[in-house]
């Protein structure tokens, strides 16, 4: 993806390092050329919030949240009751 214009950094190296600057890492250069080419060039803000979005939707997506031990404990009598069931059928057919 090009612009078109000319940058400080080129939209295929700040493409390059969109995670990085997404993800607030450690890179090599300054954040704010990376940040000065997202607000002169379009089609790559457009790209890092389409990224940011996914990384937004794929971190909830991965929020585990731990059930109700009662809700733990159901699931296990459930299961223990199904395995006994096909245990006695195919014990005894």
């Amino acid at each position: 993806m090009s612009c078109g214009n000319h940058h400080a950094m080129p939209c295929h190296e700040v493409l390059s390092v969109m995670y990085l600057y997404l993800d607030h890492e450690e890179m090599s250069f300054e954040r704010e050329i990376v940040a000065t080419h997202l607000v002169e060039c379009a089609p790559c803000q457009g790209q890092f919030d389409v990224e940011n979005i996914l990384k937004t939707l794929i971190g909830r997506a991965l929020c585990v949240e731990q059930a109700p031990q009662e809700v733990h404990a159901l699931i296990i009598a459930s299961i223990t009751e199904i395995h006994l069931e096909v245990t006695t059928v195919r014990e005894h057919p």
